[in-house]
């Protein structure tokens, strides 16, 4: 009985500690220019953690500058997070 104990006690500090792994991708200016257009589709599907399959874009950027951003969604779900490193 001990041992189930301690085992489920370890299963659960596991599955607690696990984080996602969000796929990251770096946006690149080309050399002159001061706009980029990416196009692309999350999975939307559900991921290991239960949670939906984010995507992270990493970019550069200086006191000052805008970003504008237009997201758009099949169903109208889409979700958009800003983070500042650290």
């Amino acid at each position: 009985m001990k041992r189930l104990i301690v085992a489920l006690l370890a299963a659960l500090l596991f599955t607690a500690t696990t984080t996602t792994v969000w796929a990251q991708k770096r946006v690149k200016f080309p050399p002159g220019r001061t706009t980029v257009i990416l196009k692309g589709r999350t999975t939307g599907g559900p991921s290991e953690s239960g949670g939906m399959n984010p995507v992270s874009y990493l970019l550069r950027a200086r006191k000052g500058q805008q970003m504008i951003l237009h997201l758009t969604s099949a169903k109208k779900n889409a979700v958009f997070g800003l983070y500042l490193p650290g």
